[in-house]
Parts: structure tokens; C-alpha cells; sequence
């Protein structure tokens, strides 16, 4: 199939505002759209144009999910590991494998001739440094690896072109579903004094997220591996854009590990009993990530997937207000700070 006459696009997991955006980007662009949701998830509360919606589960037999992707050319797989399926312990891998063996043979008996994985920048970042572990000590990040080694070779054995795009943190406001930064982030930021540690990550924006797979349906190659990223913060600066939104003027104080450590066990443990950050050590939390500066080159996929780059300062902004039913203002300055351009 000529990458210019896909006609017909399934976007599978894909939810909140990205999912919102890519069905509005993909329909704008000719594609028929078929917004395949978990049933768990319920009616869609803002129903969009020119989108079918349909409801099944990855846990279905592979004769319902064929049944509804009949006719597709392209499937954007967004399902993930971490919101669905055991992700502790040795079950997640077999678990992804499964999910995607019956996803991907439905698809294929469809009529799916392309798929665009939305992965995990972790992914690249274990690949990129696989001397620190981190695979090791997280089933989340083994069970990402697992989902694009596995995407890829049930692709080629069907026949299918697969690539995946390893996402980093993304930003964006007016989803109306429940915002996932809220409860991990936000939340954490309204004390007296602000106490994180000293580390940083790789953020794009919603939009460039979009812009992503839309470029990856026209000109993904199979068995690639995408890494996505757009600027580089510390969460210093990422908290100092956060608290500016909200009008917050408490200082930000870095934290030793000794003092940070037990903190953050707790913090990830409740978190994890309410369904957030499962599949993540809640021991190795801190060092792994929030201390480490996971900073992933992404120049190259950037230049060939064709996002523009910009906007993630005003992206972090307007989700801090969104988060709070705050009305998101019209763009204006916001604190300067050294992010890197990736």
C-alpha cells in the first residue's frame, strides 16, 4: 500500500486530549477514523465529526477486535502497559506479548497493512544506556521494550510495517478527562515550599505528539524506532513554569536523597494503590528517574518526522491551569529558562 492512500485509520487506546487531536488531525486530513476505546472507559463525552466510535477490549477474542477493524488500512496502537494489564512482576512481559499477538492478528486478518506503536521513551533511554539497569529494576520499562521488540516482529511475520515512536512527557490542555499531571505533579506544588529533586526529562507538546504519528502514517519506516522529544528541562524549570501558571510564589528548594528517598517511597506506593506509576520500583524511583537527568537525542527523528519544534513552555502552562478549571489565557511570556532544543 502507497503511504498517500491510507483512507481509513483505527486509533486504538489513544485518549484525553491526544487521542481528541489525532482523530481531529487525521479527519481532517481525508482518513476515515474509526476511535477505538476500552468499554470500562464509557460513552465519549465530547463525540468528534466524521469519528466512529466503538468499544472493545484487548482482552477480546481476535474475531471482535477483526470485527471492528474491518476495512482499516491503519491502526494507531496507543494502548500502553501501565493503565491495563499486570505490570509487576514477570506477568507483564507474557501479558504484552498476548495483548499484542491477538491485536496484531486481528489487524492483520482486517486488512491492517501499517501500524503506529506509541511507545515509551524509557525505551530509548535503556537502549541509549543499557549499563544503568533500569530495565533491570522496572517491569513498566521491561514490558515498553517487550511491546515494540514484540510489535515489530509479529509486524514483519504478518506482513504489516510497523514503527514505533518512543514518547517522553507530553503537555497540552482541553482534554476534558481526568488529568493524569493533576494527581502526579500539580498537586505537589501548592505547599509553603517546594522541595524536588535535582534531575530533568525530555517534554513535547500534545500537538507535536499528533503531528508525529500523522507524519509517521505518511513516511514511517518498518521496524524504526521513533525516539520524540522537542526541549530538555530540569524539573526546576518545568516547576518554575507550573507554579507561575498558578500564580504560586513558594520557593523551590533542591532536596538531599537522604531526606528525599522514604518521601518518595511513599508518595509512589499511594500513588500506585490509586492506579498512577504502576509498574515502577517505588525504591529505585528516585535515583532512576527523578535524580537522573533521562535526556534522549531525538534531532534525527525530529528532521525526519517533521514536528515543529516550540510551544512546550505555554504547553506545561496551559495544562496547569486546564488541570484546576482555570481559564487558560491567550499566550504570553513565560519564565525564561535554559531548556535545551532536542
Amino acid at each position: 500500500m502507497c503511504h498517500d492512500l491510507i483512507v481509513k485509520t483505527a486509533v486504538l487506546g489513544g485518549k484525553g486530549l491526544f487521542g481528541h487531536r489525532l482523530c481531529e488531525s487525521l479527519v481532517a486530513a481525508g482518513h476515515e477514523v474509526v476511535s477505538v476505546r476500552p468499554r470500562r472507559q464509557g460513552s465519549v463525552a465530547s463525540p468528534y465529526r466524521g469519528v466512529t466510535y466503538s468499544a472493545v477490549d484487548v482482552t477480546d477474542d481476535e474475531a471482535v477486535i477483526t470485527q471492528v477493524l474491518h476495512g482499516v488500512d491503519a491502526l494507531v496502537y496507543g494502548v500502553g502497559v501501565s493503565d491495563v494489564g499486570p505490570v509487576e512482576g514477570g506477568d507483564a512481559v507474557e501479558w504484552v506479548r498476548d495483548v499484542v499477538g491477538r491485536t496484531f492478528r486481528a489487524a492483520a486478518a482486517a486488512g491492517v497493512e501499517q501500524v503506529v506503536v506509541i511507545g515509551s521513551y524509557l525505551a530509548a533511554w535503556e537502549r541509549a544506556n543499557p549499563g544503568l539497569g533500569i530495565a533491570d529494576r522496572h517491569p513498566y520499562v521491561r514490558a515498553r521494550i517487550a511491546e515494540a521488540d514484540f510489535a515489530i516482529e509479529v509486524g514483519t511475520e504478518l506482513g504489516m510495517r510497523v514503527c514505533v515512536l518512543e514518547i517522553p512527557y507530553v503537555f497540552g490542555a482541553g482534554s476534558g478527562e481526568r488529568h493524569h499531571w493533576r494527581e502526579i505533579l500539580l498537586d505537589r506544588l501548592r505547599g509553603p515550599v517546594v522541595l524536588f529533586p535535582t534531575g530533568g526529562t525530555s517534554v513535547i507538546t500534545t500537538q507535536q505528539l499528533v503531528d508525529a504519528v500523522m507524519s509517521a502514517l505518511q513516511r514511517g519506516e518498518h521496524a524504526a524506532r521513533y525516539p520524540l522529544t522537542d526541549m530538555d528541562l530540569t524539573w526546576r524549570e518545568m516547576i518554575s513554569v507550573v507554579m507561575d501558571a498558578l500564580g504560586q510564589r513558594s520557593p523551590i528548594m533542591g532536596v538531599p536523597r537522604w531526606v528525599a528517598q522514604p518521601i518518595c517511597v511513599r508518595v509512589i506506593r499511594r500513588l500506585q494503590r490509586h492506579g498512577q506509576l504502576r509498574g515502577l520500583s517505588a525504591e529505585h524511583v528516585l535515583d532512576d528517574f527523578l535524580c537522573s537527568h533521562i535526556y534522549v537525542d531525538a534531532t534525527w527523528s525530529r528532521e525526519l518526522l517533521r514536528y515543529r519544534p516550540g510551544g512546550v513552555p505555554q504547553a506545561i502552562r496551559d495544562e496547569s491551569l486546564d488541570a484546576y478549571g482555570l481559564p487558560i489565557e491567550s499566550p504570553r511570556p513565560v519564565p525564561q529558562f535554559a531548556g535545551r532544543r532536542r
